[in-house]
């Protein structure tokens, strides 16, 4: 596939095809290929919880909030539910002021999900979860903060598809879901051109 063809494949996925594991060691090299992308002032902050078991997948799944703007949608049932999760924390001892580094969290998340779309796999980004739960259950001290949790699983199209569609500038940018279709609205190219020089 082509970076482009990623870009477009790479959805965020939330019903996923619960039997089918992801090996650890794919897990290990999305991971390393956040690892390799820009940081700033290459402090390089960001750490990794790996959760792959069903204990963890299971109890992650229980403090997790999916897609707040479907009201009558509370996440993917036990069969369509992620078979593994990757939590973002940043380490506070290297970046004491962690704000500066949101951009780290946004590159390094996307850069795991462009990895599993092209291996077959997909995932979504989790920003809505029970911060202090999280922190309990892996021991992460003051120092150590989870900022985005990232679901993964091979993608169930059965279940629920999900599809992008352009929208004029005056239309609701609000996703919904459908006749099992997951509706994303995309603002038109030429609606977020600023300037060009031939304008």
């Amino acid at each position: 596939m082509t970076l482009r063809e990623i870009v477009k494949k790479n959805r965020s996925r939330r019903e996923y095809i619960g039997n089918i594991r992801i090996p650890r060691d794919l897990l290990l090299e999305w991971i390393d290929n956040a690892r390799l992308t820009p940081s700033t002032v290459n402090i390089q902050p960001l750490k990794y919880i790996i959760a792959d078991s069903d204990a963890d997948c299971s109890y992650i799944r229980s403090h997790v909030h999916f897609a707040g703007k479907l009201p009558d949608y509370s996440g993917p049932d036990k069969d369509h539910s992620p078979s593994a999760y990757i939590v973002i924390v940043t380490d506070k001892t290297l970046a004491p002021n962690i704000e500066p580094f949101d951009k780290d969290v946004g590159i390094a998340a996307q850069t795991i999900l462009l990895s599993a779309t092209e291996a077959g796999f997909s995932g979504c980004m989790i920003g809505a979860f029970d911060f202090k739960p999280i922190c309990e259950y892996y021991s992460l001290g003051d120092d150590l903060v989870p900022r985005l949790i990232i679901s993964l699983g091979k993608p169930d199209d059965e279940s629920v598809r999900v599809e992008t569609e352009d929208i004029d500038k005056d239309e609701d940018i609000t996703y919904y879901r459908s006749g099992g279709v997951h509706h994303v609205p995309k603002r038109k190219l030429d609606d977020i051109i600023l300037h060009r020089s031939d304008m």
